[in-house]
This record gives C-alpha cells, sequence and structure tokens, in this order.
C-alpha cells in the first residue's frame, strides 16, 4: 500500500527556505568574504535555515519553532558579540570575535 505525504504550504515555510538561500549568499551578494567569522555564521545559518525549511515541508514538529528561533539567536550572535567587544573597550579580543575595519 502506497502511503501519500502530504506537503504543506505554509508561506512561513517558503519565506524561511528563501531566506536561507539568501543568508547563504549573502557574504558574495554584500562582499564580506574575507570577513570570515561574520562569513562562515552567514553559510552555516542559511544552510541549516534551507535545511529545517526543506524538512518542515514534509512533517510539522514543534521542535521546528525552536530551532528556527535558535538559529535566528545564531544569524545575530556575530554582530552582537563583535559590539559587546567593543563596547567594552577589550581590543585584545576584538580579532577573535570578528574582523575590524
Amino acid at each position: 500500500m502506497l502511503t501519500r505525504i502530504s506537503l504543506r504550504s505554509h508561506w512561513q515555510d517558503w519565506a524561511s527556505l528563501l531566506i536561507g538561500i539568501w543568508l547563504f549568499a549573502s557574504p558574495w551578494m554584500f562582499q564580506y568574504t574575507d570577513a570570515t567569522l561574520a562569513a562562515q555564521n552567514a553559510w552555516v545559518v542559511g544552510i541549516l535555515l534551507f535545511c529545517v525549511a526543506v524538512l518542515s515541508r514534509f512533517a510539522f514538529h514543534l521542535a521546528e519553532e525552536y530551532v528556527d528561533f535558535f538559529l535566528a539567536l545564531l544569524a545575530c550572535a556575530d554582530h552582537v558579540a563583535e559590539v559587546v567587544v567593543r563596547e567594552a573597550g577589550l581590543d585584545a579580543v576584538a580579532g577573535i570575535v570578528g574582523e575590524r575595519q
């Protein structure tokens, strides 16, 4: 007996899919591939967001919402960490957290 997979179509799933693609491509679009930490963060979060969006098309779980929230925090983490370090005056650590121009 063949089972049919129900493909739900919610606009949030499509938006997450497109944001994942955009986030992955953003280091090339905005030319910040030389800022390795920011570029790596964008690539990793973009790939993970894309994968979660694709998987959510097949089965919805409450955990998906928590993963999306965690990925949003992770996408902001690089910038927030750099600002906190800069404002605290920890110039020695600033090179580890993010490249300064």
